[in-house]
């Protein structure tokens, strides 16, 4: 070979070179299998002089008994030199995602340095037909997400609008002359219509969390009075189960904050209420203080110890997942939706907060809590 054709075959090759590069370029930046297609289809036609181009996949043509037959083989390609053509798999990750069939070359001369090129670009082509399915899979995934966020809202507003009737009219109940045994009954309907609200809440918060919907508001309100009536519900429970229920609340504590004071009441009856549920006998001690101050924040800690049955290392690696359920065989009031941790976890988190549990199985449990809340800027404290 001269040396003038030899310079001509390296300037062929180097501008074969940049042309593939600029053409990845734009291949990587399509959005879609066909837009991926075109586009290598445009690069073999215009680089690589081919006059023939196929790309094969089970669900877009059916494909040649050969390539069967390659698919089957551990071969990455197939070169039928007489017929000036070759296949090439394009994989990624062990998954096939089509055959690239290229034929009828300008120059059959150089197929076999094309041949050469095109491995290295079905090895980016795999990779880009992966990223186009899992961005797919990712949009359908938030696609699913906020349908089934409107849904639950949809049935949030369709199941809250007649038990807020039926709330009105026990509340009217309890206000005429009622015999003794007409009185616990209504105590026990009262329940268990607090207790179909609180799923209602429950399935809606987790279905917020999960569309990434979840918001805090953003009031001044009084601290001590939040605490004190967020834990009021659990004291009546606690009376009938014969156990102590006590609030500590530390002298530093501010008066007022801003934040959203029905999510800190809901963190507080969410993580008191598992303590009482699960506690036979014995205590459960809320204790709250506010260790810091900043210049714009209070960190606020919660402190929940209870005299329970105790979780095993497995029940607390599982507590935060969404709908499981501790089960100590011993504890008949554990039914529930299994969604109060996953969302107590994502409210502390919202507030800027940690949560950590300790439990010894037989002895207890105790969960700390420390979020942040704005200092009050609108008045003096």
């Amino acid at each position: 070979m001269d040396n003038d054709k030899v310079i001509q075959e390296l300037k062929n090759k180097t501008a074969d070179d940049a042309a593939v590069f600029h053409m990845m370029g734009k291949i990587s930046s399509c959005t879609s299998t066909r837009d991926v297609v075109d586009e290598v289809n445009n690069l073999f036609v215009r680089v690589f002089g081919a006059h023939n181009f196929t790309f094969w996949n089970e669900t877009a043509k059916p494909m040649p008994v050969e390539l069967r037959e390659l698919i089957s083989k551990n071969d990455s390609f197939m070169f039928f030199k007489n017929e000036n053509r070759f296949c090439i798999k394009i994989v990624w990750d062990n998954k096939l995602y089509g055959i690239l069939d290229v034929s009828e070359f300008l120059f059959p001369e150089y197929i076999e340095r094309y041949l050469s090129l095109a491995l290295e670009i079905s090895r980016f082509l795999g990779l880009v037909f992966q990223n186009l399915e899992q961005n797919k899979a990712i949009v359908k995934s938030r696609e699913e997400a906020n349908a089934k966020s409107r849904y639950f809202a949809h049935m949030n507003h369709e199941i809250r609008t007649p038990l807020n009737g039926f709330m009105g009219f026990l509340m009217l109940m309890d206000s005429t002359s009622l015999d003794q045994e007409q009185q616990e009954y209504m105590v026990y309907m009262k329940q268990t219509t607090k207790y179909m609200l609180n799923i209602i809440n429950n399935v809606l918060d987790i279905a917020k969390i999960e569309a990434g919907e979840m918001k805090l508001s953003n009031r001044v309100f009084n601290l001590k009075e939040e605490i004190e009536t967020a834990l009021a519900p659990l004291y009546s429970l606690a009376r009938q189960k014969n156990i102590n229920l006590q609030l500590t609340i530390e002298g530093n504590l501010p008066q007022q904050v801003e934040g959203d004071p029905d999510r800190l009441g809901q963190i507080i009856l969410n993580l008191g209420g598992n303590a009482v549920k699960f506690t036979q006998e014995g205590q459960v001690l809320v204790t709250v203080q506010c260790p810091e101050t900043t210049a714009k924040h209070h960190v606020l800690r919660l402190v929940v110890e209870d005299t329970g049955p105790g979780m095993t290392q497995e029940s607390l690696d599982k507590l935060f997942l969404p709908f499981y359920q501790t089960d100590d065989g011993a504890t008949p009031q554990s039914k529930g939706t299994g969604l109060g941790m996953t969302i107590t976890k994502e409210l502390v988190e919202l507030m800027d907060g940690k949560i950590q549990l300790e439990s010894t199985l037989g002895e207890g449990t105790r969960i700390e809590v420390n979020v942040q809340l704005s200092k009050n800027t609108k008045r003096n404290e």
